[in-house]
């Protein structure tokens, strides 16, 4: 009567695209370098201790559940609580080019719950009896040319459409760390992005897709030009660092207004209609013949 299969999460450094998390750890870097210039926030940081207690999503700044965590600067961790405005920005350097949270680490084991789930990280568990699921290849949903990302969730929903039981064990959860990532190009970037976009949309039911497809655009819309917001503050900083400037001169190549249309949002927007229409094949969800 137990699951069939059993599902890990990844905690610590989501392995999210990077554009997803950009903005929130912009924001947070230049809340922390704000306040050791002796700028006081005008955020009183103590009722937020509730709003970052629960992890689920506050790195994220696409999030389906919530939108309360964008404007919002995260507490930082003591151990950054006396660094000076030059070892605030190596440790930035460190952490935000390559997808490492600086402030908010995502999905502690504490939050990783035991219970039904379509989300798969970490690890896999699947019993000796339904060892056959693992002959399903994992869905990469293709449009006009363009490949999604490989899909946990499309994967985990043919199963239960099957009559598997699928369950997420908190003792799976394997601890995820970016740090020693190599710093991806700003076309390799906006490709991530554009590939995370065509599986999200996939992943949904037909009929949410229209909408949730014009509200995912809008929402990547919005955080580019708020992560053009943000430089320019970080730009009007009384400090100055060498790294500083390397920083933000690697932001504005990522995230240039002019690639991310032609690159990502033209994409999008050309090959719609084939996303709306997108089903997985028989070859795509059948058995792999390898």
């Amino acid at each position: 009567t137990g699951p069939d299969a059993m599902l890990g999460a990844d905690v610590g450094s989501p392995p999210l695209p990077v554009a997803s998390m950009d903005q929130l750890n912009l924001l947070d870097a230049l809340h922390l370098l704000k306040s050791v210039e002796g700028e006081r926030s005008s955020i009183n940081m103590e009722p937020l201790t509730q709003l970052f207690s629960d992890a689920h999503d506050i790195g994220y700044a696409l999030s389906e559940d919530r939108t309360n965590h964008l404007e919002v600067p995260c507490p930082p961790p003591p151990c950054m609580a006396n660094l000076t405005f030059d070892q605030l920005c190596d440790e930035i350097w460190e952490c935000l080019p390559r997808g490492e949270p600086l402030c908010r680490q995502s999905q502690p084991k504490s939050t990783a719950h035991d219970g039904p789930s379509t989300l798969r990280g970490g690890c896999m568990v699947v019993t000796s009896a339904a060892s056959d699921m693992l002959l399903l290849r994992q869905v990469s949903p293709t449009v006009g040319g363009c490949q999604g990302r490989r899909s946990d969730m499309l994967w985990c929903q043919e199963h239960e459409a099957r009559g598997k039981r699928i369950e997420q064990k908190r003792a799976l959860a394997v601890q995820h760390n970016r740090c020693h990532d190599a710093v991806p190009s700003p076309r390799s970037v906006r490709k991530v992005a554009l590939s995370d976009f065509i599986g999200a949309v996939a992943c949904r039911p037909p009929p949410e897709r229209v909408d949730f497809f014009d509200r995912r655009l809008m929402r990547m819309r919005q955080g580019l030009f708020r992560i053009h917001g943000i430089l320019q503050s970080l730009q009007r900083l009384s400090g100055r660092s060498a790294t500083l400037d390397k920083l933000i001169v690697l932001y504005k190549e990522r995230y240039d207004l002019a690639e991310w249309q032609k690159e990502v949002f033209d994409v999008v927007m050309k090959h719609r209609e084939d996303l709306m229409r997108w089903a997985p094949s028989s070859t795509s969800t059948g058995v792999d013949p390898d």
